[in-house]
């Protein structure tokens, strides 16, 4: 059975605060030129599925971690846009997330020593 110090040590590294996990994932997207309009349901997919399994990151909760995005410079967001399909007919409303403005401060995620 392991001790509790080395259970801590090999578990995914989880960022003190959802703030700092939403510049994490900032950083992220700046380094991968991914930079650009997303949908809300598609920002969670990119931080949960590419970002949080990739650098293996635990991530706070879904509203937790969109609302500290949200506070971020950098980060702009529309609600209540519509959604269209190829027909053209509005198929419903949702919030988007545009990374256009690069920001001043992002904090990099340190390399553990291996």
């Amino acid at each position: 059975m392991q001790s509790k110090a080395v259970v801590a040590r090999t578990s995914p590294a989880r960022p003190k605060s959802a703030m700092q996990a939403a510049q994490c994932f900032l950083a992220w997207l700046y380094e991968h030129d991914l930079c650009r309009e997303w949908a809300v349901d598609d920002v969670w997919y990119l931080a949960e599925s590419d970002f949080a399994e990739g650098l293996d990151v635990d991530l706070p909760p879904r509203r937790v971690f969109l609302g500290a995005l949200k506070k971020l410079e950098g980060v702009q967001v529309t609600q209540d846009r519509r959604i269209y399909n190829r027909a053209g007919q509005a198929v419903r409303k949702t919030t988007f997330y545009s990374f256009m403005v690069v920001p001043t401060k992002i904090v990099r995620r340190q390399a553990s020593p291996a």
